[in-house]
Order: C-alpha cells, then structure tokens, then sequence
C-alpha cells in the first residue's frame, strides 16, 4: 500500500513537471524594472529681494519675492509661486519626468581583432508609465569610444560635462527620441538597438530613464533659486543598474576580477538575473575556489574553474535560470581571468577566443555581423 503511494505521488509530479513545461511555467529568472524615485518636497533657497518699477511713482522700488515650491500629492506636480514685478502673483505648476515605469535588457559582445565590447540595450516603457520615456542613460566609469542609435528619430553623445556632474561619473552615453517629430516611447512601446562600444571588460553600470515634461514658461524670469531647486528634482527620475562598461583590461587584477565575481552573483540576485537555485550555489562554490586559487597563485586551478564556471554559466542561460546580463558578466571576466597572470599579479591581456560565443563577428562596417549574447 505504502509503495502504491509512492508510485502515485511520483506520476502526480511527473504529471505537473510536465504540464508545467508545457505551460511554460517552469522557474526562470526575471529581470526587475528600474526603481521609481520616491515622492519628496523640492527645497529652494531663500529668493530675497529684487527691484521692479512702480507705476504711480515711476522709480524703481525693492519688493520681496517671497518664492516657494510645494508638492501636490494628488496631481504629483510641483506649484511654483513667487510676487512678480506687476505685483501679482505668479503660479506655475511643473510635471517632473518621473512618471515612467520601464526596463532595460542589457547584452555584450566581444571583437577580438579590435579588441572591443559593444554593449547593447532594449528599453521598454511598460503600461504603468504615465509619461512618454523620452531619454535613456547608461554610466561608464572608462570613456566611451562611440555610441549608436536604435533609428533616426533618437539623437544621443556622450555624457556632457553636466551630465557627468549630474550623475557623478567619469563617462556615460545620453539618448534621446526627439528627432523627426518623435517625442519618446508611449506606454507598452519598446526600443531596440541602444549601444556603446569601448575597450572596458563588462561590469555594472547605472542606467536612467526620464518622461517627457513641458519645459516652465513665464511671462517674467522665473527666480533663479527655484529654477536650481527644480533642475535638482529633474534628475530624480527612475534608475537601476545593467551590464555595461566596466574596468579597461590594463587596470584589471586577478584579485579584483576574483572579488567582482561574488559581487555580480549578488547583485544579479537581486535584480532577477540569476534564479537563486542550484545554478547559482554552483557559481558561488566556482567563485569563491577561483578566489583561493588566485590567492595561493595557483594558475591551473585558476583556469581549469574558469572553464568550469564559463560551461556552468552556459547551460545555466540556456535553461533560463541566468539572464543576457548575468551571462556576460560572468562569462567575459571569467576568459579574462584565464588568460594568465603575469609574475606580479597583474592580468596579462589577450584577445579574448572568438570561439568563445560561437557566433561572435568582427567589428567591421556594420553591427549586424556580430552576434549577441
């Protein structure tokens, strides 16, 4: 009887593996949208005094302007008000570029006659945005070669030197959908085809998006210090972290590539892309041994989990449980890492084996030689 039991409760789950499968409901990991900035009051600095001329006397008379912000929470907008010079009070009220729900897949390849990663990335407005996502932006703590365009309706450069105080980085590369009458991606619209290319082994990077929002217009000039206050909340938009432009391969260690390996299985935990299962504890298991190796200055060993590391990652992504973004990070660091160490424990760097993503181009005249990860 007790065996009868058994045999049932197995055909019983055989059976709901199975129309699982079917369903396509087994676990797989799933990348998290960026995270919204929380809702917060703008603080401006005192506006103080200025000078208007007054209509009975004809001479010019100081006034305070009496300047400040507040948040509506129910509309979600900011009420700008300050005494203007006809003595009237002036209202405006200014929609911040945050009402956009999105996310971003993140993919690298690699060119070993050039010696290049192409990083690239497909956004995606999702249906809770309230705003057209109209500008997307992805960090880089190495300077960035060139960059592309998904079409000729996105203009976009690298990060101007307010973009770089803006977000506090050495590099970065802007996008924005403004060309051609077209003013950003409507809710439930995607974009593929963003990109940057450098010399930077992967890493991870932080990435924005913003809403498209009317620019404030006033019949006098706004206050300066409430201008400052709102440029400030102009930058509190959605934000998250992608695959992206890490260290050059000069300024790589076998120490650093060994302690950024624990990191990135961390942190593609928490973002969904990597299914914290079997596959994952086998990485940790690879990462922490590379980390011994590295420190005894065991070369073989190094390369042998390495490998192991880079055929676990493999099948790990073609069963769902790694995500693009998990892939590249592991994978590139983990052929950089093999590559050798010099006696001082400095990465000695070589092409990374172009067999090594079986379909990988070169650099050529155009992208779509290459293959993705």
């Amino acid at each position: 009887m007790k065996s009868r039991i058994i045999t049932e409760a197995c055909v019983g789950l055989a059976i709901l593996f199975a129309a699982c499968a079917v369903a396509g409901q087994l676990p797989a990991a799933k990348r998290k949208p960026l995270v919204p900035p929380p809702d917060q009051e703008a603080k401006s600095k005192p506006t103080g005094f200025r000078f208007r001329l007054d209509p009975a006397t004809h001479q010019r008379v100081e006034y305070a302007l009496e300047g400040k912000i507040t948040f509506d929470q129910g509309a979600e907008n900011y009420v700008l008000e300050w005494n203007g010079m006809d003595g009237e009070r002036k209202k405006l009220i200014w929609t911040p570029p945050n009402k956009i729900r999105a996310e971003v897949v993140g993919r690298v390849s690699y060119y070993p006659e050039e010696r290049l990663f192409r990083y690239t990335y497909d956004v995606s407005s999702l249906a809770e945005s309230r705003q057209k996502l109209q500008s997307f932006y992805v960090t880089s703590p190495t300077e960035i070669v060139t960059g592309g365009n998904p079409d000729q309706t996105w203009y976009s450069s690298a990060f101007t030197p307010y973009l770089k105080r803006v977000f506090k980085v050495e590099d970065g590369w802007a996008w924005s959908q403004t060309m051609k009458g077209k003013l950003g991606l409507e809710p439930r619209q995607s974009a593929e085809g963003f990109n940057v290319v450098t010399v930077a082994v992967p890493g991870i990077v932080a990435c924005y998006v913003r809403g498209q929002t009317d620019a404030l217009r006033s019949s006098e000039e706004i206050p300066e210090e409430l201008m400052e206050a709102i440029d400030q909340m102009a930058w509190k938009v959605p934000h998250g972290v992608t695959i992206g432009p890490g260290s050059p391969p000069d300024r790589l260690t076998p120490q650093g590539i060994a302690e950024s390996l624990l990191r990135f299985l961390d942190v593609g935990k928490k973002q969904g892309w990597i299914l914290d299962g079997s596959d994952a504890s086998a990485i940790k298991q690879v990462a922490e041994g590379i980390g011994r190796a590295v420190s005894l200055g065991d070369s073989a060993e190094v390369v042998r989990l390495s490998d192991e590391g880079i055929d676990l990652v493999d099948h790990a992504y073609e069963r769902g449980e790694f995500l693009s973004e998990a892939r590249g990070l592991f994978i590139y660091n983990l052929a950089a890492l093999k590559q050798g160490m010099s006696k001082v424990g400095a990465l000695l760097w070589h092409p990374i084996p172009g067999n090594l993503d079986g379909n990988l181009g070169n650099l050529g005249g155009t992208w779509g030689q290459t293959g993705r990860l």
